[in-house]
């Protein structure tokens, strides 16, 4: 009796004995293991439920009985999403990782939430390892084709989406996107043939009609661009974007009121987004309400300060308006350094030499040039030229030539209204209304030096 009792003894010291093993170990102990995968289970009831953090509480507890428990730190990342606490499921989902090495779905969702915390390359690094765990992963194609997209490697984003479809060729989401690197490479046929499959496949998809919509725009189909847009934001009315690619539309085909009410919309749904601010400031310029285009210009900035775009088309608002010395300091605080901020420094050069200061202002001009490399022969640098002195008017003119038309008529609006400001600061008043009207005839409407050179016809026909 006495040796049984030992021998019980010994066997109880031994079971706890591999309990602490399997414990330290990570190895699961059958008991403790059955009863971590039945809190999985209810947690997961419970994550159906709605009942978020009474799942989180048993997700805890399973990983607690069974600490290498892959998918317990995999699901309580999945529940950590949903309450928008992305850096605890990114944690989670590296758990997941570093105890089951080949998870192609926990690499897919941290890549995902690595994504929205702007984190590009941990992104595309999940993405990769997704699709190298599961060579048949389209979802991951599909959103590394996106990352890829944000970076600029349009052909790279082709590549992927064409593989994510030949994997899954329902896949409406991956047409979508290919059709928008395709329309980035400037193939818009190619993308519109996209957006149309994607269309196809899934009828109520309002990206793609907007996306389509801009397209077509492009293309210069300005009636299937507005049905296009249309469509977008009758498949979602609180469509802000579609809102302010048909503005764009509207006011293309010359229908600004239609375009100011758009723009509006957008607005009224989107108070941040900036681009309606600015495209409505354009279209109320365009009728001649440049206060109300200052206005518009100074929401965007007070929405988005460091808008270099808006801070210029500003200054050009207020120059028509000739306040020329809010308009000066709009100029000046145009960065950073490119082509926006060279067409603030031409204006500032016309601002201080009509103020005599034409010395002061080629030194100032001079100096902005020197700080900002640039392609030999590049038309700003030959708007620049022509304001210091260093080519004539003639040459200005021949170097507006490019073979392509649309290209060739926006330099010349520019040169015209360069030369002929130029022109009446030197006191010929009658070449520079002849300048003017030239800049006027090209029709290029959108361009800032057409709507001034038609302000200062106007002022020179009224004096």
């Amino acid at each position: 009796m006495a040796a049984s009792n030992k021998l019980l003894a010994l066997l109880k010291r031994y079971a706890r004995l591999v309990l602490l093993l399997a414990w330290f170990s990570g190895r699961p102990v059958p008991a403790l293991a059955d009863e971590a995968s039945s809190l999985l289970n209810t947690a997961s009831a419970k994550a159906a439920r709605g009942d978020r953090d009474g799942a989180i509480a048993d997700y805890t507890k399973a990983i607690a009985l069974r600490p290498n428990f892959a998918e317990a730190y995999y699901d309580r990342a999945v529940v950590k999403d949903s309450n928008g606490n992305r850096e605890g499921a990114i944690a989670d989902y590296t758990q997941a990782i570093e105890y089951q090495p080949k998870y192609p779905e926990a690499y897919y969702n941290r890549g995902n939430d690595r994504y929205a915390k702007g984190d590009l390359e941990g992104a595309l690094g999940d993405y990769t390892q997704a699709i190298a765990s599961r060579p048949t992963f389209a979802r991951a194609y599909n959103n590394r084709g996106v990352i890829k997209q944000a970076r600029g490697d349009w052909e790279g984003a082709i590549a992927d989406h064409t593989r994510a479809i030949g994997i899954q060729g329902d896949f409406a989401d991956s047409y979508k996107n290919r059709g928008n690197a395709k329309d980035a490479t400037g193939n818009r046929d190619g993308a519109i043939a996209d957006y149309t499959k994607a269309i196809a496949l899934q009828p109520d998809f309002p990206e793609a009609y907007n996306d389509r919509g801009n397209a077509k725009g492009l293309k210069g189909d300005l009636k299937g661009a507005l049905d296009d847009t249309t469509a977008a934001i009758a498949r979602r009315p609180d469509y802000a974007e579609a809102y302010y690619n048909r503005g764009i539309v509207r006011r293309a085909a010359g229908d600004r009121d239609g375009a100011i009410a758009d723009y509006t919309r957008a607005i009224e749904l989107q108070p941040n987004f900036t681009p309606p601010y600015k495209n409505r400031a354009a279209t109320k310029s365009e009728l001649g309400d440049r206060d109300g285009a200052i206005a518009d210009y100074t929401k965007a900035l007070k929405a988005k300060p460091d808008d270099a775009e808006a801070r210029l088309l500003r200054g050009y608002a207020l120059f028509d308006n000739h306040a020329f010395a809010e308009a000066l300091a709009d100029f000046r605080k145009v960065r950073p350094p490119g082509p926006l901020a060279d067409y603030a420094n031409f204006m500032v050069w016309l601002i201080r030499a009509r103020q005599g200061e034409a010395s002061a202002a080629t030194v100032e001009l001079q100096a902005h040039w020197a700080r900002t490399p640039r392609q030999p022969g590049a038309w700003e640098s030959r708007i620049q030229g022509y304001l210091c002195g260093g080519i004539t008017e003639s040459e200005l003119f021949a170097g507006a030539k490019h073979s392509d038309q649309n290209v060739a008529s926006g330099r010349l609006c520019e040169a015209y209204f360069y030369t002929g400001y130029k022109r009446l600061i030197n006191g010929d008043k009658d070449r520079a209304v002849e300048y003017f009207q030239r800049a006027v005839a090209t029709e290029k409407r959108s361009f800032s030096e057409y709507r001034s050179a038609e302000d200062e016809l106007i002022r020179l026909q009224r004096d």
